[in-house]
């Protein structure tokens, strides 16, 4: 065995995220409910979300998010592939005690979108998410409320 530095966990550059870990839920302006649940990986490299929004009870979106550390940018970054067959990525960015992600997608017809969401933790229980500068296929479309997610015990 010859000598050679230990790689660096990625862990490390993920540990300001561990106080989203959990189960949460809220609900959207529109009256739709969302739960996600946010785990650390196997090997607590990457955090994984899965989103599930539903209406009445029924469920009309799903996600599933990676969110991992990038040693070439240096950066927090993300991967997410929805229900219905679009993906995109997001740049993490923290910005005095809220997250901010900007993203790029592509939906399931080929359209390109991209917005960027604030995350913002409010006490260990609550955080919030709203999406502002949202644009799909060229077109400006408006910012969403923000929307409260409380912690499932």
């Amino acid at each position: 065995m010859r000598e050679a530095p230990i790689p660096q966990a990625a862990n490390e550059h993920l540990q300001s995220l561990e106080g989203i870990i959990g189960d949460w839920s809220g609900e959207t302006e529109r009256g739709e409910a969302e739960r996600i649940t946010i785990t650390w990986d196997e090997n607590q490299n990457f955090i994984v979300a899965s989103f599930l929004t539903t209406l009445k009870g029924a469920p009309i979106a799903g996600a599933k998010q990676w969110i991992g550390w990038d040693p070439i940018v240096k950066n927090v970054r993300s991967w997410i592939f929805d229900s219905i067959g679009g993906f995109g990525e997001g740049a993490w960015t923290n910005e005095g005690g809220r997250w901010v992600v900007k993203t790029n997608s592509v939906l399931p017809e080929g359209k390109k979108a991209s917005a960027t969401y604030v995350i913002r933790a409010v006490d260990p229980e609550t955080m919030t998410c709203r999406m502002t500068n949202r644009v799909v296929d060229r077109k400006s479309l408006p910012d969403t409320k923000e929307v409260r997610m409380r912690r499932i015990k």
